[in-house]
């Protein structure tokens, strides 16, 4: 019985970092540009798709969740609030006291001010339908809407596009993003922004 590996997410972002680092010191500046073309596409389609994530996943677990869900709603809230601010605090006193101690502020600025560009060959917008918070806010109210009325035939359209959704994570997005972190970290080297730190 042969024994077959297959690393995780975490494994191939981890060899896409290594692996970018030396594309960036190695690769021509056409492979960069090619590299920085897949990224903006690829970072096009994940702007896009994230409206829709929020759709899909948020307003079928409210609608789900039935009656609680106005009160399991403001805890969620409440909660989300509260990891906020924290989060904001805790970026704040770590980026006042720590990154000075570990980061040379002149190689920064020195890296910045001679770094070189690699734009792709072509650029492609591909707006989102809505922004996130306008997503949220509509996923809450369509959720709690359903629950009010009853809307059997709009939680059967939300779960389905919770199907759609989760597919298209699983098959097109999933495979993709150590591709994509490779062409960033690739980017940030060639561009000397690796070095700098």
């Amino acid at each position: 019985m042969a024994f077959k590996y297959r690393p995780g997410l975490l494994v191939k972002i981890l060899l896409a970092m290594l692996v970018g680092i030396a594309c960036g010191h190695f690769l021509p500046d056409c492979g960069i540009r090619t590299l920085n073309t897949f990224k903006d596409l690829f970072g096009q389609l994940v702007k896009f798709i994230v409206p829709f994530i929020i759709l899909g996943l948020v307003t079928p677990a409210i609608a789900e969740t039935g009656r609680a869900a106005g009160r399991m709603l403001l805890l969620t809230v409440a909660i989300a609030v509260a990891s906020t601010l924290f989060a904001g605090w805790y970026s704040f006193f770590i980026s006042k006291t720590v990154f000075p101690l570990v980061l040379d502020p002149t190689g920064l600025a020195e890296a910045a001010a001679q770094g070189k560009s690699f734009p792709g060959y072509f650029k492609l917008a591909i707006p989102p339908i809505a922004d996130v918070v306008t997503s949220l806010v509509a996923s809450f109210m369509l959720g709690l809407g359903i629950v009010a009325v009853k809307g059997e035939q709009m939680l059967k359209f939300f779960q389905e596009l919770r199907e759609i959704v989760s597919v298209t994570i699983a098959k097109a997005f999933v495979p993709f993003l150590p591709f994509y972190v490779l062409a960033v970290i690739a980017d940030m080297t060639a561009c000397g922004k690796i070095a700098a730190m």
